[in-house]
């Protein structure tokens, strides 16, 4: 498939549609021609690293040419290695996500594993439920570990991209923790993140500076365990300090975010308290 196919495919079919394909053709090496030659090493370095998991991870342990890939190359494994055999988990915005960390998760054989989404779909190993994250059908208390991976910054914005029209909240994302933690048991996590960078909210997206970050953390009554920066620069993906955070715009040399935050959390002593 040349580029200008893929180009107008990229147009044409909507985000819902290329996770549906994806989720399909990922797996099968031969049938990544179809892909780009860019997104065919992003799907390599995501299987290799999620086969070599082996504790916490929190960066390449080599050198990896990351540049024009997503932040889904630091965000999978970096999420994925922090689970620790839960049996009530919780992954929000299943349905859209990436083909194989959603593959890794099913592989889990986690006794409960739901999936919430406005968007339907069936998963194997997943008990999905459609439903706005801001208000879930499931009881104080529930699950042991929550995951949320690039969501929460589109919660209560236009999401027509992926054929859902929930009720627009300008407090979406603040919202959605709030009620993560309710769900949440007292000793339970949270494994989130975000796209880090230049501040302020989009159609369809919001973007974190640090500081924004922690302060809506807090306000939902969590507080961090973990918190790792990752900025896109240079060779690609690489983790940075507090000192020198993501600072970028949106798409400004990668495919989406260019800087991203993974962070872990826990309900505050005082909130449980």
């Amino acid at each position: 498939m040349t580029s200008p196919i893929r180009a107008t495919v990229r147009r044409v079919v909507n985000p819902s549609a290329q996770a549906f394909a994806h989720y399909y053709l990922d797996p099968v090496p031969i049938l990544r021609r179809v892909y780009s030659t860019r997104y065919r090493r992003e799907v390599e370095l995501i299987e290799r690293e999620l086969r070599q998991l082996s504790g916490e991870w929190r960066d390449f342990p080599q050198i990896q040419d990351t540049t024009g890939m997503t932040e889904r190359v630091v965000e999978i494994p970096w999420v994925l290695s922090r689970y620790h055999q839960e049996t009530r988990v919780l992954d929000i915005g299943t349905t859209n996500a990436n083909s194989l960390y959603l593959r890794y998760l099913q592989g889990l054989r986690i006794k409960e594993l739901h999936g919430v989404d406005l968007a339907r779909r069936r998963f194997r190993n997943i008990r999905m439920h459609v439903s706005d994250v801001r208000n879930m059908p499931f009881r104080d208390s529930y699950f042991e570990l929550v995951l949320c991976v690039s969501t929460i910054e589109h919660i209560g914005l236009n999401n027509e991209r992926y054929l859902v029209n929930p009720q627009p909240g300008a407090e979406g994302d603040l919202a959605t923790l709030k009620e993560l933690n309710r769900v949440l048991v007292p000793e339970g996590r949270v494994l989130i993140t975000t796209p880090c960078g230049l501040p302020g909210t989009h159609d369809w997206y919001r973007q974190y500076d640090v500081a924004g970050g922690k302060s809506l953390v807090s306000e939902a009554g969590f507080e961090h365990v973990a918190l790792d920066l990752y900025d896109h620069s240079g060779l690609g993906w690489q983790r940075v300090s507090e000192d020198a955070p993501p600072a970028h715009a949106y798409q400004s040399g990668a495919p989406a975010a260019t800087g991203v935050i993974c962070a872990e959390l826990i309900k505050a002593k005082t909130a449980i308290g």
